[in-house]
């Protein structure tokens, strides 16, 4: 299941990948700049995050519909796709806060 999921990540969301990615690295030196007390500065993250998630969504939906015979013949639904998707991006961009928050205390 991974290798598939692997495959159609690489193959056909790269652009929504680089997207939610640029926001993380957009956002991260946000917060590493102004510092991490800003709370109105995690709902904007938030906000922009949700608004790539929602970008890369329809793009997939209303510029490639055909794709989704494709994945259906895999047996993997968009759910599956974007949640996986969405989940470790999220997860990720959590991460590197806490890491970003945590080297910033020791400098």
């Amino acid at each position: 299941m991974r290798y598939k999921l692997k495959t159609i990540y690489l193959a056909h969301f790269k652009v929504g990948m680089l997207l939610n990615l640029w926001v993380s690295a957009y956002f991260t030196y946000f917060f590493w700049t102004r510092g991490f007390d800003k709370y109105p500065l995690y709902t904007l993250a938030l906000i922009f995050k949700v608004t790539a998630y929602g970008l890369g969504l329809a793009s997939e939906k209303l510029l490639a519909p055909k794709r989704e015979f494709y994945y259906r013949n895999m047996g993997i639904g968009y759910r599956r796709i974007f949640g996986t998707l969405y989940i470790a991006d999220l997860l990720l961009f959590i991460l590197v806060l806490i890491i970003s928050a945590t080297c910033r205390n020791f400098i």
